[in-house]
């Protein structure tokens, strides 16, 4: 407790100096002098209730405040982040805080390098729409991290298209280390047919560059 307290004291002088332009991806991806990932801030996926999770965030300095609803035997916990635009929300299921969900602003792939490094493996795809956008998973499954990243397609969508560290993070997933099938299915809730798809369409992280990753599917 006492080092949370000393963070939170550094973070609030951090954020004084730096004003409404602050942008610090140690908000999105968790202080290690506090806890390892996937703990956020003292919230442990898997750990942590309810109520240790509310008072927690209430307490960071740049979270606005929560708001809590629950459906059935699911809770949800949101936050928006102070002076930017992001937000977050921590999920429990029967009381078991599943996942921690974060939608950041203005944080690159090349953050995440520098925190976590290479991704065990990768799966792409074209999201539809009015203008089609080209999504990469990367997984961090031994460390309980998913990271999601969103692009313009680059030339024809038949083309490999790049992974560079310039790339804008579209949503970080932090839970208990576990397999892709878990993860999918019973902390995003995806039906079993995805499941197959993206096992058997998963890649190797193919380092950055132009060209070096192929989409596999819609």
């Amino acid at each position: 407790m006492k080092r949370l307290s000393k963070c939170l004291l550094t973070l609030v002088s951090v954020f004084s100096l730096a004003g409404c332009n602050v942008q610090e991806p140690s908000v999105y991806l968790g202080d290690d002098s506090v806890c390892p990932i996937p703990c956020w801030y003292g919230i442990t996926p898997g750990r942590s209730t309810i109520e240790e999770s509310v008072s927690t965030l209430n307490s960071l300095p740049f979270i606005t405040g929560t708001k809590t609803t629950t459906s059935k035997n699911v809770t949800d916990v949101f936050w928006r982040y102070r002076w930017i635009t992001a937000d977050g929300s921590i999920i429990f299921k029967d009381g078991k805080l599943i996942v921690i969900r974060i939608t950041p602003s203005d944080l690159s792939l090349g953050d995440v390098f520098n925190k976590l490094g290479s991704p065990e493996s990768v799966s792409a795809w074209y999201e539809p729409g009015d203008l089609v956008t080209y999504v990469v998973s990367l997984y961090y499954l031994d460390k309980g991290v998913v990271v999601i990243i969103a692009d313009r397609p680059q030339g024809d969508l038949s083309d490999p298209q790049r992974i560079t560290k310039d790339l804008s993070v579209s949503q970080i997933h932090l839970f208990e280390p576990t397999d892709l099938g878990t993860f999918l299915k019973e902390i995003s809730g995806k039906s079993e047919e995805y499941v197959v798809r993206v096992t058997e369409q998963l890649q190797p992280w193919p380092g950055f560059g132009d060209d070096v990753i192929h989409v596999n599917f819609p």
